[in-house]
């Protein structure tokens, strides 16, 4: 699926600020403040472009956190993706922001071929209309 921008899911290990710099930690924090992101339990959510992820990866490199990441993004926009239930309304919003985003009447139809008209939320109608 061609998108511009994408939905990450991130799990940071073991953090420990005390070990970058101030100014490392204020571009970080800028960066974060710069994309759609929120965090949910354990798990960070994030949109990026292709030039944003590349600013992401050099500095998680540079601060040396590391993490796994996840592009949830197709599984996000076909209604695979399984919710925490521990995060079900704050996280269904922040994913609607994201389909709002991204979410085309194509990709609805796809989803209409591969999972039936059973699985369309009140946005992907909205988009056939």
């Amino acid at each position: 699926m061609e998108l511009f921008n994408r939905l990450y899911q991130t799990k940071f290990l073991n953090v420990d600020l005390s070990k970058i710099s101030i100014e490392l930690q204020r571009e970080c924090f800028e960066f974060s403040k710069s994309i759609l992101n929120e965090s949910f339990g354990e798990y960070e959510y994030g949109v990026m472009n292709p030039y944003q992820l590349q600013e992401f990866v050099r500095l998680q490199s540079e601060t040396g956190i590391m993490y796994e990441m996840e592009d949830i993004s197709e599984k996000v926009l076909m209604g695979e993706f399984m919710i925490d239930p521990d995060f079900t309304e704050q996280l269904t919003e922040f994913i609607e922001k994201y389909e709002k985003m991204e979410k085309t009447s194509d990709m609805v139809l796809e989803k209409i071929f591969k999972n039936g008209m059973e699985s369309l939320t009140e946005l992907d109608k909205e988009l056939i209309k």
